[in-house]
């Protein structure tokens, strides 16, 4: 580094802003070094050691009550909008929850495989690459896996009102011991 730029063996070649940028690790790296613990007390890092796996992109199984719009398998285009449209879906699930008398969210495993079959499925139609940061091959050692949502919005609108259809039958909805039914 240099007053004007960066010196190489070939010269000094002079920038006005310089980035300096390293472990860019989309998806999941957040999450994963944030030493989140589930079901008896089982790491994240140990559950998506082959790779993420989630249900829409904002919960994954064996982790109850744990949401993470913007995650892995989330936006494959308008960030903010998608972003938006989970959000807006994981407070329906909650105030589902909470109206029912519920307090503990914990995604089905079948949903979870269903939709992880669809971006397994859809990712041939993806303009991305396995050279792409989205599959996560510009860290060493981790998982080669597509980490956005292959089907993009339609077919999160899709499964949203499988969801509601059903009665919210993609999570296990209980309560915690000894917590009285609410109603509305």
């Amino acid at each position: 580094m240099t007053a004007s730029g960066i010196q190489t063996a070939d010269g000094e070649r002079e920038f006005d802003i310089i980035v300096w940028a390293t472990g860019f690790d989309f998806g999941t790296g957040a999450l994963l070094r944030m030493g989140i613990r589930g079901c008896d007390g089982l790491a994240l890092e140990d559950h998506w050691a082959e790779g993420p796996t989630t249900f829409l992109g904002v919960q994954t199984t064996r982790f109850p009550n744990l949401f993470f719009p913007g995650g892995p398998h989330a936006a494959a285009g308008n960030n903010p909008r998608y972003n938006g449209d989970q959000v807006d879906f994981v407070t329906e699930t909650l105030v589902h929850a909470r109206d029912n008398g519920y307090d503990t969210i914990e995604v089905d495993p079948a949903a979870e495989e269903r939709w992880c079959e669809m971006i397994e499925r859809n990712v041939a139609f993806s303009s991305f690459t396995e050279k792409s940061y989205y599959f996560g091959t510009n860290v060493p050692g981790k998982p080669r896996r597509f980490l956005l949502n292959s089907g993009g919005r339609p077919k999160l609108f899709t499964e949203i009102e499988r969801v509601r259809a059903t009665d919210y039958k993609a999570f296990r909805l209980s309560r915690s011991r000894g917590r009285a039914t609410t109603t509305t």
